[in-house]
């Protein structure tokens, strides 16, 4: 399933250009991190939920909603841990 929808998200990075860069990094970086919390990967999981903090911090200012799926993935993370 995660093979399908990576294969799928390069494929549309190279035929919609027009797709900003930093919006298939942010699909890659939720694929990710679905991913890592489906095969049990907590510290993976939890360096891509800081690497979409950052994002959501970018130059062009704080990315509200961005910011709270950062911090909700880490409140799924954390219930992950607790329940190990």
């Amino acid at each position: 399933m995660f093979q399908e929808a990576f294969a799928a998200l390069k494929i549309a990075a190279e035929k919609f250009l027009s797709i900003s860069k930093s919006r298939i990094l942010l699909l890659k970086l939720q694929l990710l991190h679905e991913r890592a919390l489906h095969r049990g990967h907590l510290k993976f999981a939890q360096q891509v939920c800081d690497e979409l903090g950052v994002l959501a911090s970018s130059v062009n200012g704080v990315d509200m909603e961005l910011k709270t799926e950062a911090s909700l993935r880490k409140a799924r993370i954390a219930c992950r841990k607790s329940v190990q």
